[in-house]
């Protein structure tokens, strides 16, 4: 059985939602994330940097020094599947 897939691409460039979901993805490519490594620490960094801003040996350590007040701002922090599954404002 052959399926097609229908590849979502907007017809209408002022299509409110699609202008809604552009500016989110801006905004969260500005903000920190904590993600986990390759090696198993977790980062706690812009995804667009290249360097991480610091690097912790668990989340929870990640988490507790965002928590602190030493980082400004919004920060997302993802699971070990990539998702995000808390964010922190400070």
């Amino acid at each position: 059985m052959n399926i097609k897939r229908k590849q979502l691409i907007p017809t209408n460039p002022r299509n409110e939602t699609l202008k809604a979901y552009e500016r989110a993805v801006r905004v969260g490519m500005k903000q920190k994330h904590v993600i986990r490594r390759n090696d198993g620490k977790w980062e706690l960094k812009r995804l667009t940097a290249q360097k991480p801003y610091r690097i912790f040996d668990s989340q929870k350590e990640a988490t507790s020094f965002v928590r602190s007040g030493k980082v400004r701002g919004t920060v997302f922090v993802h699971g070990t599947d990539g998702l995000i599954r808390d964010r922190i404002e400070v």
